[in-house]
């Protein structure tokens, strides 16, 4: 992606997340800046390190988000389930080992709540077994790794 455009998209992605009263309504936008990371990633050269200030940010909004009320007063379990996606996602992408916890543990937590909240035998809750099986692999096969990992 052009680095115009994607400053361009990514500018307008971050005028309807100020404009944003709820969870629900933040959700497009964070899923475009994660669309627009996961793209700037696959450049290669700077790419990644382009992509990590928009994980950053991301990140910021989904926390803030998911203790944000919904319209009806309190979070709803759809719009729950969709920023723990997003959050999983953007700490899967962003993928730092920094700080008392890395993004992949962080990664694995929010699919763990995300898949106690979904119902079994939907393509969601499959998905989201997918999401935190590669993840749990991914972790196990690091150093330091732990094959309690590969029997989740």
């Amino acid at each position: 992606m052009h680095p115009m455009r994607a400053a361009s998209r990514a500018a307008a992605l971050r005028t309807d997340l100020a404009s944003a009263a709820t969870a629900a309504e933040c959700v497009p936008p964070l899923a475009g800046l994660i669309e627009i990371a996961s793209e700037l990633r696959c450049e290669g050269g700077g790419g990644a390190e382009n992509a990590r200030p928009i994980l950053d940010e991301v990140l910021v909004y989904l926390r803030a988000a998911r203790a944000r009320p919904s319209a009806e007063g309190r979070s709803g379990v759809d719009e729950t389930a969709a920023v723990l996606y997003l959050e999983a996602e953007a700490f899967l992408l962003r993928d730092a080992e920094v700080g008392p916890v890395s993004d992949l543990d962080n990664a694995i937590e929010c699919l763990r709540w995300l898949r106690a909240m979904l119902p079994d035998d939907t393509d969601e809750r499959a998905e989201a077994d997918a999401k935190l099986v590669s993840a749990a692999l991914t972790r196990a096969g690091r150093a330091g790794g732990s094959l309690a990992d590969v029997d989740e």
